[in-house]
């Protein structure tokens, strides 16, 4: 399972979400810096130049070439 979650996602505390995807056997964690829940960001504050739904779709494609 693949989980895609902003830094400054409100809904899900880090720490849990950590725990549930550690617990995982095939679990993979993935952090968007600055982005909330609606994945919307901090332009002037994250240090990833790269569109967020560009940086999600990455995140994907690794995920999925590494399970086929």
């Amino acid at each position: 399972m693949l989980f895609l979650s902003g830094t400054r996602d409100d809904l899900a505390e880090a720490k849990l979400l950590e725990e549930v995807v550690n617990g995982l056997e095939d679990g993979r964690l993935e952090w968007l810096e600055t982005a909330n829940h609606a994945y919307a960001v901090l332009k002037r504050t994250r240090s990833n130049p790269e569109d967020v739904f560009t940086e999600l779709a990455g995140h994907t494609l690794k995920f999925v070439e590494s399970i086929l």
